[in-house]
This record gives structure tokens, C-alpha cells and sequence, in this order.
């Protein structure tokens, strides 16, 4: 992966400021950003802010690459608002199922959250 800019690095650190959890690993391009947080041994939850046409081939297998392979997680975890359905799309293509709803738990409003085990990730598949 190319290395970002300086200001694509200022850009995405105000968005980690702003919105991230304290603890958390990121990678980014300069299209996105995906934040790695809440790691366990066996899970790790995602949260990804993306521009227009983020998500190539390439980036999203480094993530679960490194999801999978790197941190040796078992599963990956992601939340989405029960009303954004442009990432509930997004998320199930990339292979995500949902498994279940926090009710009122994103400033009032219902949160779906979803899961991907390694061995359904499409993205790692024969690495």
C-alpha cells in the first residue's frame, strides 16, 4: 500500500480524535480509515470511515490480513446505526452477517451488530 500524505495523515487523525475510541490501531489510505479496537484473543471490532470508492480488492484484503493472520483473531466484529443502510449493504457484501441489535444504544437510536469468522472471510481465502 502507498504511503499516505502528511495531509492525509492530519485528516485522518482529526477524524481518530474526533470519533475513535481511545485505544485503537488504525491503517488508513487516502480514502479511508479503518479503526481497530475492543481486541480480544479471539475478536477485534472494526469501525470504517471511508470516501467514495475506498474499498478496492487490495485494502480490504490487508485488512483482514491483518485481522486474521496478524492479530490471530477468531472473528471480527462491526456495529452500524440500524438507519444507515448504505453500510449495512456495504458490510454484508463484504461478507459481515448480523447477529444481533442493541436497542437504543447510538444516541438513541438502534445499532446492528455484525459478525465475520475467519473461516467465511472471502477475502483471505488461499493466503
Amino acid at each position: 500500500m502507498n504511503q499516505p500524505t502528511e495531509a492525509q495523515i492530519k485528516h485522518w487523525e482529526t477524524v481518530l480524535e474526533r470519533d475513535a475510541p481511545s485505544e485503537c490501531a488504525w491503517m488508513c489510505t487516502d480514502k479511508a480509515i479503518v479503526c481497530f479496537y475492543n481486541y480480544t484473543s479471539d475478536d477485534i471490532e472494526l469501525a470504517i470511515v471511508g470516501n467514495r470508492g475506498w474499498a478496492n480488492r487490495k485494502f480490504i484484503t490487508q485488512v483482514f490480513c491483518y485481522t486474521y493472520y496478524q492479530l490471530e483473531c477468531r472473528r471480527c466484529t462491526v456495529r452500524v446505526a440500524a438507519s444507515n443502510l448504505k453500510s449495512l449493504k456495504l458490510v454484508t457484501k463484504l461478507g459481515f452477517k448480523a447477529e444481533g441489535v442493541l436497542r437504543e444504544a447510538l444516541n438513541g437510536e438502534d445499532c446492528i451488530i455484525l459478525g465475520m469468522l475467519k473461516n467465511e472471510c472471502k477475502w483471505i481465502r488461499g493466503k
